[in-house]
């Protein structure tokens, strides 16, 4: 008898792609998904992430039923996309496939393609890698799709394209404000800062305002240069390496802007490509942060920490803890990005990890801990259990908080957000020597 090596996942450190998909879009003026596929696809979605951004979130579906499974669902994708149009009217319906759709082989281009005709206004048809993908692809396969199917615009609009990976409502905020001391005209893409995180309403709106205008994604491919935060990339989701190949608009994939390594090294180009210098206030943030490094260098000299999450913010967090004399000791993400690992070792200087992996589950992370001394685990709220079981301190951040207030409003990003990050590391390495001391402190 052989034995088969393959274990079954459990518990996943990622989600499907199509909730990639709706995140991307809920980051486009005026825009609304569709999942093509069974209610409980759209319901499960909206559900995750009301949880974490706590705000109001529409995702519409076509409803397959029994025989839409077996003989296609075409025309319920058609009545979805008629009921969305009267209901909300937005200026474009994205349709995404679900593994169901996929599995049976709809074809939902195919399908756009026809209601287009039909219907008054844009429909786009995203297909995101289905069973083996995750959420972060699916969110990068939605961005790419509307780069490359929206080159509409015959006037350059923006010098500059930037696409941002799945980050806060406050990192992409902090992010426009950065980019607008050098640049007038540029684009972030997608941006919910507003969609969802922008204030109470007065009054009732089918749909949020905010978003990436889709004027500036259809002139995309006419700017001068693109930066991303996410190399390691395969080709068909990289929004900036498809403009590059396509259209020769120059790309320019960074590490993660957290740290002072990161938030540099987007500076600096910023600098060199808008022949601006960087403003007085950044530099004065950029400074009281070497001197909070400074200052939590003997609480955070020397630790041991395990980073899991999406593969860029991973990276990020680990270059950050590597500037800050924590080892990250073991960096997993739920992605099988093939580039995962020699991406991570790139981004770091001072301290070497004993485990990098791609595609993990929780499961495999916590084995992974067996016998391993760590001090911190940093990464989403799903790591709680592992956290508390073994009695490991926890620090909160990523996508998705579904255990705490504020998450989606946590900036991690630019030497502002690199400062919210030590403190908060920072305090939770001092809770846990406070809490474990038989007499207790106030002093340190």
């Amino acid at each position: 008898m052989i034995e088969d090596d393959y274990v079954s996942t459990t518990n996943p450190c990622k989600v499907c792609s199509p909730l990639g998909v709706s995140l991307a879009v809920k980051g486009i003026e005026g825009a609304m998904s569709i999942m093509h596929g069974s209610q409980g696809c759209a319901t499960y979605i909206r559900r995750y992430m009301i949880s974490h951004f706590k705000e109001p979130l529409d995702i519409a579906s076509s409803s397959f039923s029994e025989t839409s499974a077996i003989f296609g669902g075409k025309s319920n994708l058609k009545s979805a996309i008629l009921n969305v149009k009267q209901k909300y009217d937005p200026k474009l319906i994205a349709v995404s496939a679900t593994c169901l759709s996929e599995t049976i082989g709809d074809d939902v281009a195919a399908y756009c393609r026809e209601c287009n005709k039909e219907v008054d206004g844009e429909i786009l048809a995203i297909t995101p890698p289905p069973f083996g993908g995750a959420h972060l692809s699916g969110y990068y396969a939605a961005v790419t799709s509307l780069v490359k199917e929206k080159k509409r615009e015959k006037e350059k609009i923006q010098s500059l394209n930037i696409f941002p990976s799945i980050y806060s409502t406050a990192d992409l905020r902090y992010l426009k404000q950065l980019v607008a001391s050098y640049f007038d005209n540029f684009m972030v893409m997608p941006d919910y800062s507003e969609t969802l995180d922008g204030g109470i309403w007065g009054e009732y709106l089918p749909i949020a305002p905010g978003g990436t205008p889709l004027k500036k994604i259809g002139a995309s491919y006419l700017a001068d240069f693109s930066i991303g935060f996410s190399p390691f990339l395969e080709d068909g989701i990289n929004p900036g390496k498809t403009l590059e190949s396509e259209n020769g608009v120059e790309y320019f994939p960074l590490r993660p802007p957290i740290g002072v390594r990161g938030c540099d090294d987007l500076t600096q180009l910023l600098c060199k490509k808008s022949g601006n210098r960087t403003n007085q206030y950044y530099l004065k943030e950029r400074a009281r942060l070497i001197d909070a490094y400074a200052d939590s260098h003997k609480y955070t000299f020397g630790k041991r920490a395990v980073v899991y999450g999406d593969a860029d913010f991973v990276a990020g967090i680990a270059s950050f803890l590597d500037e800050v004399g924590i080892t990250p000791v073991i960096c997993a993400c739920g992605t099988p990005f093939k580039e995962f690992e020699k991406y991570i070792k790139s981004c770091l200087e001072f301290t070497a990890p004993e485990v990098i992996k791609a595609d993990v589950d929780f499961k495999t992370l916590d084995d992974l801990l067996e016998g391993v001394e760590i001090d911190l685990i940093i990464g989403n709220s799903k790591g709680y259990k592992i956290a508390r079981d073994r009695d490991i301190p926890f620090v909160r951040c990523g996508f998705p908080i579904h255990d705490r207030i504020g998450g989606p409003r946590f900036l991690h990003i630019g030497y502002k957000g690199a400062m919210n990050l030590l403190d908060h590391v920072t305090n939770t390495l001092l809770t846990a020597k406070q809490d474990a001391s038989p007499v207790g402190y106030a002093y340190q």
